[in-house]
């Protein structure tokens, strides 16, 4: 059985190139857009992992991946962006369970293997 993932990214075609790399490794049990809707997708679904955008437009993605290790502990949370700046795994290893793969980098089936 796949891994269940909630996506949170706010650009659309990132979105949909995202969903085609998982396609097949993970069970993508939501997409959202932005904090509010990751965290209710979230509370729902009661996912294994998430997999989140740092940038998402007014939102900072380490901000939300916060909230959401405090609110669901043992959530495996994955960290990504376009931008892969070297202090951004460094932010990410602060955070229980979480770790940051830059967009470039990310493999469906390396992902599915950290969710499991």
């Amino acid at each position: 059985m796949f891994p269940s993932i909630v996506l949170v990214e706010d650009q659309p075609i990132a979105r949909e190139m995202i969903l085609e790399l998982l396609d097949g490794h993970v069970r993508v049990v939501a997409a959202a857009e932005g904090p509010h809707d990751a965290i209710e997708a979230v509370r729902v679904h009661r996912p294994t992992g998430a997999l989140i955008d740092v940038n998402l437009g007014s939102t900072n993605g380490f901000h939300l991946a916060k909230e959401l290790s405090k609110a669901f502990p043992g959530l495996k949370i994955v960290l990504t962006s376009a931008n892969a700046e070297p202090v951004y795994a460094e932010l990410a290893s602060g955070i229980p369970n979480t770790l940051f793969v830059a967009k470039s980098d990310l493999c469906g089936k390396n992902l599915a293997a950290f969710w499991r």
